[in-house]
């Protein structure tokens, strides 16, 4: 997770989300964190593998995250 206030509403008791589709969403990563199939992390941005397929980068960020992946043989 990228967003620290998201780290605080999952170990949270208390939900304080308007939109219902977000409560929802809220409350069944709660109930995984509770039964620990996932633990909430910070991840900084900078770090995210994900965002080399995501979003638009500068070329030597993109070198960087490209090296991390690895190489992937497709024959």
């Amino acid at each position: 997770m990228d967003n620290q206030a998201t780290i605080v509403q999952v170990q949270s008791e208390t939900s304080s989300t308007k939109a219902k589709h977000d409560d929802i969403k809220l409350k069944f990563t709660r109930d995984c964190a509770k039964k620990g199939v996932v633990v909430p992390k910070y991840v900084a941005s900078e770090e995210k593998l994900a965002a080399l397929l995501t979003k638009a980068l500068p070329s030597p960020r993109m070198k960087v995250l490209r090296e991390k992946i690895g190489p992937i043989d497709i024959e």
